[in-house]
């Protein structure tokens, strides 16, 4: 996973977010802390307690100083499923 972010630092602009979600995401303090583990020179660092604290829902568990804010956000895929098959019902698909 650390690889993949290190991936994003060419973009204009450099990173500002970094998102962590689905099950692993948004359940998984652990992972989230292995998933940011040495990326303080990128401006990522997580808030230890707002991170083992989180546990599904949104959250930002970024440490306070940290330019790159670290954010917890539930998936929703049955928004988006909703949204496409009402798009496609409305198109006449």
């Amino acid at each position: 996973m650390r690889w993949h972010i290190g991936a994003m630092l060419p973009a204009p602009g450099g990173l500002d977010v970094l998102v962590l979600t689905a099950g692993v995401g948004e359940y998984s303090a652990a992972v989230r802390a292995a998933a940011c583990d040495g990326l303080d020179f990128l401006g990522i660092r997580l808030d230890p307690t707002k991170n083992t604290e989180t546990l599904g829902g949104d959250a930002d568990v970024s440490a306070a100083d940290t330019p790159v804010r670290v954010l917890v956000l539930t998936t929703r895929e049955d928004a988006a499923i909703t949204r496409e098959c009402a798009d496609l019902l409305a198109a006449g698909e």
